[in-house]
């Protein structure tokens, strides 16, 4: 009996101990710190009053996401599209459905505290970084007219004063290579510097059933640099640079059925014109689910670079002065077969204008924030100025060809020659 009652009390005992250990280990767990600025000042992710959520790159790389795309799947009530190249990004529902040049996004996104006003150039920088923040709007008393829906802020790892660095490959199927890495650390007593890459090349997932060359293929690459200069204590400068590019055949448009089916039969073609529309095959819609089937392949060809300085003053212990000026300018073109078959008109040929679809587009734009913040025991403070302007010069035609003179209307004339989008705020 005496043995009996020994292992019963040995066995509370344990218990009592593991469930003390439990506690206490979800309790730190429960109040590990989690460093954001959503409300544009460092704070602890429990204090912040906003709809947040917070992730940092540990968790990005976990998750594997590789895209700006990729945070729908680990980020609450966001969803993502992507048309000719134009993120189109959701929070809670409401976000952009154009694509039209100068467009204003109704999901504001922010890199280290610097919009990016062109949804052509929401794609370009996630790498490389410290956390990303997902703001469920609306924000626009923080984020201005562009964040009803919300904001997106990428956080970029600054320099260290320690030397550091690392390095990621992946290989995967469709020869599929991915590589980034980064290098940081210290120049001199008071300046250190960071610089960072991310490539990505693969296949293509399908062909232009057509010319034979690879589609939905991927060519994407860019790099950063910080150099951060510390001053004093209280005052430090950081500049930033990146470059962005894309250069594939990527987002043409595909169809699963036959494009025009009623046409297959139409008395007024000739019967080289109705085989070249069948439903099957060429004329139609491609063999493979994957493929594309046009006289020419899809161009997906994108550049963008910008320059940030953020200079941080501390005037007391309580007032602090913040100054973010931006610079970003974006260059892309795009085009596609809009009717998604091998059909061939030319002017010179049928009379009739291609169905080539082209996109451009020229960007620029630039930023400036100052803020004065109060930081007290009580009560915290905020006073900004903001100035905002972008130019923006595009164009979208259907049916006349960017690539050969041949294949445009002689009649056509640009009815808005050096078409310009301007706006300041």
């Amino acid at each position: 009996m005496s043995n009996v009652v020994s292992v019963v009390f040995s066995f509370r005992i344990s218990v009592i101990l593991f469930l003390i250990f439990t506690a206490n280990f979800v309790r730190a767990a429960a109040l590990e710190e989690i460093i954001v600025t959503a409300q544009k000042r460092t704070q602890d992710l429990q204090d912040v009053s906003l709809p947040v959520s917070a992730f940092s790159m540990d968790r990005l790389e976990t998750n594997q996401v590789i895209t700006l795309e990729d945070l729908q799947y680990i980020a609450p009530s966001v969803s993502f599209g992507n048309a000719l190249g134009v993120a189109k990004i959701y929070i809670r529902g409401i976000g952009l459905n154009d694509q039209t040049a100068g467009i204003d996004p109704s999901v504001a996104l922010h890199v280290d505290g610097a919009v990016i006003n062109d949804p052509t150039a929401h794609f370009t920088s996630l790498f490389d970084l410290e956390r990303v923040e997902v703001l469920r709007g609306p924000q626009g008393i923080l984020y201005g007219r562009n964040a009803t829906g919300g904001s997106i802020n990428l956080i970029t790892a600054k320099p260290t004063r320690e030397f550091e660095g690392y390095g990621r490959a992946t290989y995967g199927s469709d020869n599929l290579i991915i590589g980034e890495g980064a290098v940081s650390g210290p120049l001199n007593d008071w300046m250190s510097g960071r610089v960072a890459f991310r490539a990505l090349w693969r296949d293509g997932y399908g062909i232009n059933e057509v010319t034979g060359n690879d589609v939905d293929d991927a060519s994407q690459q860019g790099v950063r640099a910080h150099l951060q200069f510390d001053f004093t204590e209280k005052v430090s400068l950081l500049l930033t640079a990146e470059y962005y590019m894309e250069d594939d055949s990527a987002l043409g448009s595909k169809f699963k059925r036959a494009t025009f089916p009623q046409y297959a039969t139409d008395p007024t073609l000739t019967p080289a014109q109705a085989a070249s529309i069948a439903p099957l095959g060429l004329g139609g819609f491609p063999v493979g689910e994957r493929n594309y089937a046009s006289e020419y392949d899809p161009q997906n060809d994108k550049d963008t670079w910008s320059i940030t300085s953020t200079l941080n003053v501390g005037l007391t212990d309580r007032f602090s002065l913040v100054n973010i000026t931006n610079y970003r300018e974006v260059d892309g073109f795009f085009t596609h077969d809009f009717d998604g078959s091998g059909v061939k008109n030319r002017y010179d040929l049928t009379g009739q204008p291609p169905t080539i679809h082209s996109r451009t587009i020229y960007t620029d734009q630039f930023s400036n924030e100052f803020q004065i913040h109060l930081t007290g025991e009580r009560v915290n403070g905020l006073l900004a100025f903001y100035h905002f302007s972008f130019h923006t010069k595009g164009s979208n035609r259907s049916g006349s060809s960017p690539f050969s003179t041949v294949d445009r209307n002689p009649a056509w004339t640009d009815s808005c020659p050096g078409c310009r989008i301007s706006g300041s705020s």
